[in-house]
């Protein structure tokens, strides 16, 4: 590359990512082949009614993007309060940004710099390494125990620290292991950070999609003196990323930055989106949307963990207990080398037509993702074809 083309190392960390699968996926579109999608995320859905009057009524009245950040803000504070058995939160402590990604992003950015080192439990969401190099630290993955469901133990976190550590990034449920850590887990790690003074930054954005009794267990749910040194993202909105947003809890102090970068670099989200969302948050028919997604989501889980059971018994998976993915081992089908999860996520995509995350993305190249929320007769195609590549296929040499 010229000098002149040459990109500085601060946008070095960017990665592509599920972006080259979708566009993989839209061009076999295009040329006419079927192909079977389980490399996303939950599938959009259409925007409610109400969100879409809000967000029209904002427009053509003019209200001004303070009074709807204001009024949202406020809206996800008694929501945080409502999900975590009424506990006090303060909406001046709740930040807005266009996604829970861009929100991540802010909140590392103000709390970690050059030189410092990141617990990063692993498998992660692809972006959680991604957003901690931006912020020019240095992520340290933590590899969770199979015995554990993947997750990541206090005894894990103390043997990869060390004097450069400053956080903890991690998500729950996790993706992509629908793994949940539960109250006890949770209040053991943060008990953990508090004696060392190091941040935690939790991802709850699917803690609403939970497979036990109520939302996932929250940081939310411990003591205050616990929470001096977190920070909560999350995401609310309608199925369509264009109507949702991004939300963070932070403490005084660190809240007030992170909105100010957020303005900043660009990422104000608009007033029509803001009232939108905030509208949802107050219609009842919000919460029974959730309550038929979660539990359209369990019924897909159940089938897809029984799908797994009956057609390949002794296959590794994580069952999920929240999130929309199943975590299953694939590197019986490939040499134990680099880049494994890629190969065998690419002949999926090219030769039976089925697109799957793999688990190199996530920090663990033994694994595939496949995201279960589809159609029934969509995920009884795609997990065939899955049985059928792993049943005829031999391991590579």
């Amino acid at each position: 590359m010229s000098d002149a083309l040459r990109l500085s190392r601060n946008v070095g960390a960017l990665r592509e990512g599920a972006a080259s699968v979708a566009r993989e996926v839209r061009s076999l579109r295009a040329a006419a082949e079927e192909i079977i999608d389980l490399s996303g995320d939950l599938p959009s859905h259409e925007v409610p009614r109400g969100m879409v009057d809000a967000a029209v009524r904002t427009q053509q009245h003019g209200d001004d993007e303070r009074s709807t950040t204001l009024a949202l803000k406020a809206a996800a504070a008694r929501r945080w309060s409502l999900l975590s058995g009424g506990r006090p939160v303060n909406a001046d402590h709740v930040g807005i940004a266009g996604s829970a990604t861009a929100g991540c992003f802010a909140v590392c950015f103000t709390l970690f710099e050059s030189g410092d080192c990141v617990l990063l439990p692993t498998p992660a969401p692809p972006v959680s390494d991604t957003l901690i190099r931006l912020a020019r630290a240095t992520p340290t993955p933590v590899p969770g125990d199979i015995e554990w469901s993947l997750k990541t133990s206090v005894e894990d976190l103390a043997r990869a620290s060390d004097a450069r550590t400053t956080g903890v990034l991690l998500a729950s449920p996790v993706d992509p292991t629908g793994a949940v850590y539960t109250r006890s887990e949770l209040k053991a790690i943060l008990e953990w950070a508090a004696g060392r003074g190091l941040w935690v930054i939790v991802d709850e954005t699917h803690r609403d999609l939970h497979y036990g009794s109520g939302p996932a267990p929250s940081v939310l749910d411990l003591p205050d003196e616990l929470l001096e040194r977190v920070v909560v993202v999350s995401e609310l909105g309608a199925g369509d990323p264009a109507w949702r947003v991004g939300l963070t809890l932070a403490p005084s102090g660190v809240a007030e930055t992170v909105a100010r970068l957020q303005v900043l670099a660009g990422g104000v989200v608009s007033g029509a989106v803001q009232a939108a969302v905030t509208a949802s948050l107050a219609d009842d028919r919000t919460v029974r949307d959730l309550d038929r997604l979660t539990e359209t989501a369990r019924q897909c889980r159940e089938r897809a963990v029984q799908l797994f059971r009956d057609a390949l018994p002794g296959l590794e998976y994580i069952e999920p207990l929240g999130g929309p993915f199943l975590f299953f081992r694939i590197d019986g089908t490939a040499a134990p080398s680099e880049g494994r999860s890629l190969r065998f996520c690419g002949r999926m995509l090219e030769e039976h037509g089925v697109a799957l995350a793999p688990g190199a993305w996530f920090g663990d190249d033994r694994w595939a993702r496949l995201s279960f929320v589809v159609p029934e007769r969509t995920l009884q195609q795609g997990v065939a074809r899955i049985v059928e590549f792993m049943h005829t296929s031999q391991p590579e040499q």
